[in-house]
């Protein structure tokens, strides 16, 4: 199974697509169900592959475009808030409020039909200890 599809295997989840970025990433997008369980979130993020990162709406973005990304190091999960195409840098952040901030995403809360929840992407080659090193 490719490492992207890991969510396929967690109750109240669903697939929608997968995305080819050639020669930079692949993308899965995937929706949440309404009958999607609280642990299904945290097994989400604990078995996130280290190669690959999570984005989803910032619920405290407010009327911006807002949205989170999140990459994992053993236990350790760094967050990235991006608005208006401004990436700040990469800061550490407990899982606890990463499960707060993704449980309240809007379209976690309330699917739209043709709207991704979330989607998982690979992390090219170029980018992939930028958020050890705190770099945007």
């Amino acid at each position: 199974m490719p490492k992207g599809d890991y969510p396929s295997g967690i109750d109240g989840l669903r697939f929608l697509k997968k995305r080819e970025l050639p020669p930079v990433s692949t993308c899965w997008d995937f929706q949440t169900i309404p009958a999607f369980p609280p642990d299904s979130a945290r097994r989400l993020l604990s078995d996130l592959p280290e190669d690959c990162e999570i984005s989803f709406i910032d619920p405290d973005a407010g009327n911006e475009e807002g949205w989170l990304f999140i990459r994992r190091v053993g236990q350790q999960y760094f967050v990235q808030r991006v608005r208006h195409g401004r990436f700040p840098p990469w800061e550490k952040q407990l899982l606890s409020s990463i499960l707060t901030s993704f449980t309240s995403s809007p379209l976690v809360q309330k699917p739209a039909e043709l709207f991704a929840s979330f989607t998982i992407s690979s992390i090219p080659d170029h980018q992939r200890y930028e958020h050890i090193s705190g770099k945007a």
